[in-house]
Protein backbone atom coordinates (compact mmCIF):
# COMPACT_ATOMS: atom_id res chain seq x y z
CA UNK A 1 0.00 0.00 0.00
CA UNK A 2 1.38 3.58 -1.17
CA UNK A 3 1.64 5.59 2.32
CA UNK A 4 0.39 9.46 2.92
CA UNK A 5 1.64 11.88 -0.34
CA UNK A 6 2.50 15.53 -0.22
CA UNK A 7 2.11 17.55 -3.29
CA UNK A 8 4.32 20.72 -3.32
CA UNK A 9 1.85 24.17 -3.21
CA UNK A 10 4.39 24.49 -6.59
CA UNK A 11 2.25 21.73 -8.06
CA UNK A 12 -0.41 23.88 -8.97
CA UNK A 13 2.12 26.64 -10.79
CA UNK A 14 3.92 23.92 -12.87
CA UNK A 15 4.18 24.48 -16.29
CA UNK A 16 3.85 21.12 -17.52
CA UNK A 17 0.78 20.93 -15.11
CA UNK A 18 -1.14 23.66 -16.74
CA UNK A 19 -0.39 21.66 -20.06
CA UNK A 20 -3.08 18.81 -18.86
CA UNK A 21 -6.64 19.49 -18.83
CA UNK A 22 -8.34 19.15 -15.39
CA UNK A 23 -9.64 16.28 -15.61
CA UNK A 24 -5.41 14.51 -16.64
CA UNK A 25 -4.47 16.17 -13.32
CA UNK A 26 -6.72 15.06 -10.84
CA UNK A 27 -6.49 11.35 -12.86
CA UNK A 28 -2.11 12.36 -11.83
CA UNK A 29 -2.78 13.19 -8.49
CA UNK A 30 -4.07 9.87 -7.71
CA UNK A 31 -0.76 8.21 -9.34
CA UNK A 32 0.76 10.52 -7.51
CA UNK A 33 -1.23 9.19 -4.24
CA UNK A 34 -1.18 6.08 -5.27
CA UNK A 35 2.25 5.23 -5.85
CA UNK A 36 5.03 2.86 -4.30
CA UNK A 37 8.36 4.37 -2.08
CA UNK A 38 9.75 4.11 -5.66
CA UNK A 39 7.25 5.92 -7.69
CA UNK A 40 5.56 2.73 -9.18
CA UNK A 41 2.39 1.47 -9.68
CA UNK A 42 -0.15 -1.15 -12.22
CA UNK A 43 -0.47 1.59 -15.32
CA UNK A 44 -3.29 -0.16 -16.82
CA UNK A 45 -6.22 2.36 -17.53
CA UNK A 46 -8.59 -0.34 -15.79
CA UNK A 47 -6.61 -0.42 -12.78
CA UNK A 48 -6.03 3.38 -12.80
CA UNK A 49 -10.32 4.14 -13.03
CA UNK A 50 -10.72 1.72 -10.21
CA UNK A 51 -8.24 3.36 -7.85
CA UNK A 52 -9.40 6.56 -9.03
CA UNK A 53 -13.25 6.65 -9.57
CA UNK A 54 -14.12 3.16 -7.56
CA UNK A 55 -17.39 2.27 -8.58
CA UNK A 56 -18.22 5.70 -10.61
CA UNK A 57 -19.38 5.49 -14.00
CA UNK A 58 -16.03 7.11 -16.08
CA UNK A 59 -15.25 6.43 -19.28
CA UNK A 60 -12.03 4.16 -19.67
CA UNK A 61 -11.85 5.92 -23.19
CA UNK A 62 -11.58 9.21 -21.12
CA UNK A 63 -8.80 7.62 -18.69
CA UNK A 64 -6.89 6.75 -21.62
CA UNK A 65 -6.55 9.90 -23.39
CA UNK A 66 -5.72 11.40 -19.81
CA UNK A 67 -3.11 8.41 -19.04
CA UNK A 68 -1.60 10.00 -23.01
CA UNK A 69 -1.62 13.34 -22.30
CA UNK A 70 0.18 12.69 -18.73
CA UNK A 71 2.95 10.35 -20.79
CA UNK A 72 3.34 13.44 -22.78
CA UNK A 73 3.84 16.27 -20.65
CA UNK A 74 5.35 14.78 -16.87
CA UNK A 75 7.94 12.94 -16.11
CA UNK A 76 5.99 9.70 -16.33
CA UNK A 77 6.79 6.56 -18.25
CA UNK A 78 4.19 3.60 -18.95
CA UNK A 79 5.75 0.40 -19.73
CA UNK A 80 5.30 -3.48 -20.05
CA UNK A 81 6.75 -6.34 -18.06
CA UNK A 82 5.97 -10.22 -18.78
CA UNK A 83 2.33 -8.73 -20.35
CA UNK A 84 1.72 -6.67 -17.54
CA UNK A 85 1.49 -2.75 -17.43
CA UNK A 86 3.39 -0.31 -15.19
CA UNK A 87 3.79 3.49 -14.45
CA UNK A 88 6.89 5.00 -13.53
CA UNK A 89 7.09 8.79 -12.12
CA UNK A 90 10.87 9.03 -12.99
CA UNK A 91 11.36 12.31 -11.43
CA UNK A 92 10.01 10.56 -8.15
CA UNK A 93 12.66 11.63 -6.02
CA UNK A 94 12.84 15.03 -6.70
CA UNK A 95 9.19 15.39 -5.64
CA UNK A 96 8.66 13.13 -2.85
CA UNK A 97 10.98 12.49 0.29
CA UNK A 98 10.67 8.94 1.31
CA UNK A 99 12.07 8.23 4.76
CA UNK A 100 13.04 4.16 5.42
CA UNK A 101 12.14 3.64 2.04
CA UNK A 102 10.95 0.21 1.04
CA UNK A 103 11.60 -1.51 -2.24
CA UNK A 104 8.93 -1.83 -4.85
CA UNK A 105 7.04 -4.94 -5.39
CA UNK A 106 6.69 -3.94 -9.05
CA UNK A 107 9.48 -4.44 -12.03
CA UNK A 108 11.93 -1.93 -12.77
CA UNK A 109 11.68 0.83 -15.44
CA UNK A 110 14.20 -0.36 -18.46
CA UNK A 111 15.82 3.33 -18.53
CA UNK A 112 18.34 1.07 -21.34
CA UNK A 113 16.04 1.24 -24.14
CA UNK A 114 15.16 4.62 -23.15
CA UNK A 115 18.50 6.15 -23.19
CA UNK A 116 17.72 8.41 -26.39
CA UNK A 117 14.71 9.93 -24.63
CA UNK A 118 16.42 13.15 -22.94
CA UNK A 119 13.77 13.13 -20.38
CA UNK A 120 15.13 9.78 -18.61
CA UNK A 121 17.81 9.53 -16.59
CA UNK A 122 20.24 6.84 -16.95
CA UNK A 123 21.14 7.77 -12.78
CA UNK A 124 19.22 5.24 -10.35
CA UNK A 125 15.47 6.80 -9.86
CA UNK A 126 15.85 6.32 -5.95
CA UNK A 127 19.47 5.54 -5.11
CA UNK A 128 18.76 5.96 -1.25
CA UNK A 129 16.30 2.72 -1.79
CA UNK A 130 18.96 -0.04 -0.80
CA UNK A 131 18.00 -3.98 -1.05
CA UNK A 132 18.06 -4.80 3.19
CA UNK A 133 15.84 -2.30 3.04
CA UNK A 134 13.18 -5.19 1.79
CA UNK A 135 10.85 -6.39 3.89
CA UNK A 136 11.18 -9.94 4.60
CA UNK A 137 6.42 -10.31 4.57
CA UNK A 138 6.82 -8.45 1.24
CA UNK A 139 5.54 -11.10 -1.86
CA UNK A 140 7.41 -11.44 -4.96
CA UNK A 141 7.47 -9.08 -7.95
CA UNK A 142 5.25 -11.56 -9.97
CA UNK A 143 2.30 -10.94 -7.37
CA UNK A 144 2.06 -7.49 -7.58
CA UNK A 145 -0.91 -7.10 -9.66
CA UNK A 146 -3.27 -9.95 -7.75
CA UNK A 147 -1.97 -8.07 -4.05
CA UNK A 148 -2.78 -4.59 -5.66
CA UNK A 149 -6.24 -6.05 -6.60
CA UNK A 150 -6.82 -7.43 -3.25
CA UNK A 151 -6.63 -4.20 -2.19
CA UNK A 152 -9.81 -3.23 -3.55
CA UNK A 153 -11.67 -6.04 -2.67
CA UNK A 154 -10.70 -5.59 0.74
CA UNK A 155 -11.57 -2.03 0.59
CA UNK A 156 -14.93 -2.96 -0.12
CA UNK A 157 -15.68 -5.91 2.14
CA UNK A 158 -17.53 -5.03 5.02
CA UNK A 159 -16.49 -7.62 7.19
CA UNK A 160 -12.73 -7.07 7.70
CA UNK A 161 -11.93 -10.52 9.87
CA UNK A 162 -9.19 -13.03 9.15
CA UNK A 163 -7.24 -10.88 6.76
CA UNK A 164 -3.88 -13.16 6.34
CA UNK A 165 -6.42 -15.95 5.04
CA UNK A 166 -8.41 -14.05 2.78
CA UNK A 167 -5.32 -13.13 1.08
CA UNK A 168 -4.41 -16.82 1.16
CA UNK A 169 -7.65 -17.20 -0.53
CA UNK A 170 -7.29 -14.55 -2.98
CA UNK A 171 -3.63 -15.60 -4.39
CA UNK A 172 -5.02 -19.11 -4.89
CA UNK A 173 -7.89 -17.61 -7.13
CA UNK A 174 -6.20 -15.04 -8.87
CA UNK A 175 -9.22 -13.05 -10.36
CA UNK A 176 -8.67 -11.47 -13.73
CA UNK A 177 -9.95 -7.91 -14.22
CA UNK A 178 -13.59 -8.76 -15.20
CA UNK A 179 -13.65 -11.38 -12.62
CA UNK A 180 -12.75 -8.51 -10.31
CA UNK A 181 -15.24 -6.50 -11.32
CA UNK A 182 -18.25 -8.75 -11.07
CA UNK A 183 -16.82 -9.75 -7.60
CA UNK A 184 -17.06 -5.86 -6.46
CA UNK A 185 -20.71 -5.73 -8.04
CA UNK A 186 -22.20 -8.28 -6.41
CA UNK A 187 -20.27 -7.26 -2.86
CA UNK A 188 -21.88 -4.04 -3.56
CA UNK A 189 -25.29 -5.39 -4.38
CA UNK A 190 -25.25 -7.74 -0.90
CA UNK A 191 -24.00 -4.99 1.24
CA UNK A 192 -27.50 -3.48 0.49
CA UNK A 193 -29.56 -7.05 1.11
CA UNK A 194 -31.26 -7.76 4.14
CA UNK A 195 -28.78 -10.92 4.68
CA UNK A 196 -25.66 -8.77 5.18
CA UNK A 197 -27.40 -6.00 7.24
CA UNK A 198 -29.57 -7.45 9.95
CA UNK A 199 -28.52 -8.21 13.35
CA UNK A 200 -25.53 -5.96 12.83
CA UNK A 201 -24.14 -8.19 9.81
CA UNK A 202 -23.72 -10.78 11.76
CA UNK A 203 -24.47 -13.12 8.98
CA UNK A 204 -21.65 -11.55 6.47
CA UNK A 205 -19.33 -14.46 5.93
CA UNK A 206 -15.61 -14.11 6.35
CA UNK A 207 -14.20 -13.15 3.18
CA UNK A 208 -11.62 -16.24 2.87
CA UNK A 209 -15.18 -18.20 2.82
CA UNK A 210 -16.66 -15.79 0.35
CA UNK A 211 -14.24 -15.87 -1.60
CA UNK A 212 -12.95 -19.80 -1.20
CA UNK A 213 -16.84 -20.57 -1.76
CA UNK A 214 -17.12 -18.63 -4.96
CA UNK A 215 -20.42 -17.19 -3.93
CA UNK A 216 -20.16 -14.05 -5.92
CA UNK A 217 -21.81 -17.01 -8.38
CA UNK A 218 -24.71 -17.78 -5.78
CA UNK A 219 -25.71 -14.52 -7.42
CA UNK A 220 -25.89 -16.08 -11.19
CA UNK A 221 -23.28 -13.54 -13.00
CA UNK A 222 -21.66 -14.67 -15.44
CA UNK A 223 -18.02 -13.93 -15.50
CA UNK A 224 -18.12 -13.11 -18.96
CA UNK A 225 -20.90 -10.56 -19.14
CA UNK A 226 -20.60 -8.85 -15.76
CA UNK A 227 -23.47 -6.83 -14.69
CA UNK A 228 -21.76 -4.11 -13.46
CA UNK A 229 -18.56 -1.94 -14.59
CA UNK A 230 -16.77 0.79 -13.89
CA UNK A 231 -17.71 2.87 -16.38
CA UNK A 232 -16.07 3.12 -20.01
CA UNK A 233 -16.65 0.18 -22.99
Amino acid sequence: MARRRMIDPHFWESADIKKLDVFARYIFMSMFSHADDEGRNIGSAVYIRNITFPLEDVSLSKVKAALAEIEKYLYVEFYTVDGEEYYQLTKWCDWQKVDHPTKSLFPELNRESLANESRITREPLCPNIKEDKVKESKVKEDNAPAVADFDLFWKSYPKKTAKQAAQKAWGKLKPDDVLLTVMLSVLESKKKSVEWTKDGGQFIPYPATWINGRRWEDEGVQKDKPKYTFGGQ
